[in-house]
């Protein structure tokens, strides 16, 4: 009996114990679920680098006196000159100055005539030849549409012109393939400060809409 009743207290005792192993057992998958690695956290994709800015095309610049080639023409800059007054007839003489002792003073140092300056302003004029290297005919003219003389730091002056056809058409015409060249004579009106000042100044001509600057001084 003695045996029973010391049994029966152990199994007692026991009981406790065998509660809180279960206890125990049934929190490990919450402390596992804690215990788990976190998910990696996902990166930003990185800035595109943006393109470089692409630097100006340069214009292309040339000197009086040199012969350039541009698309079918060739163009050389023979002289430039400055005076009060030019002859405003189309003529072999055309856009020449004209000095006062000149015989044919009278007649172009008028108000009337466009290229008889001011005491403010001076007139330039600059001569060229033009030659067709193509294997069609081109406009001779052409030269003239878009020039003009840029002085300084951009002040910009249009200049016109015309070409001297052989025939005596002062006027545009085509210039046909190996026909030689065409004496140009082109004018415009600048500030008395283009002459004397120490800027920059260059005669820009456009072909195919693409400027070609050629420096004068």
């Amino acid at each position: 009996m003695k045996k029973l009743t010391a049994l029966l207290l152990v199994a007692l005792m026991l009981l406790p114990a065998t509660a809180c192993g279960g206890a125990k057992d049934a929190e490990a998958p919450v402390a596992a679920a804690t215990d788990a690695p976190a998910e990696p956290t996902k990166e930003s994709a990185p800035e595109p680098t943006p393109e470089p800015t692409p630097e100006p095309t340069a214009v292309p610049r040339y000197s009086v006196g040199e012969t350039v080639t541009i698309g079918d023409y060739e163009i050389c800059i023979k002289r430039f000159e400055f005076s009060d007054c030019l002859r405003n007839l189309l003529d072999e003489k055309g856009y020449l100055p004209v000095s006062e002792d000149d015989p044919s003073s009278e007649v172009f140092r008028v108000k009337d005539n466009p290229y008889y300056a001011d005491a403010d302003h001076i007139m330039l004029m600059i001569e060229f030849t033009e030659k067709n290297v193509g294997k069609t005919a081109i406009d001779a003219s052409r030269v003239f549409y878009g020039m003009k003389v840029v002085y300084g730091d951009g002040y910009e002056f249009e200049a016109s012109g015309n070409p001297q056809h052989k025939s005596g058409s002062f006027y545009g015409f085509d210039m046909e393939p190996l026909s030689g060249e065409v004496l140009c004579r082109a004018a415009v009106k600048l500030p008395i400060a283009a002459k004397q000042g120490d800027e920059p100044l260059t005669l820009v001509i456009v072909i195919d809409g693409a400027p070609y600057e050629f420096a004068l001084k």
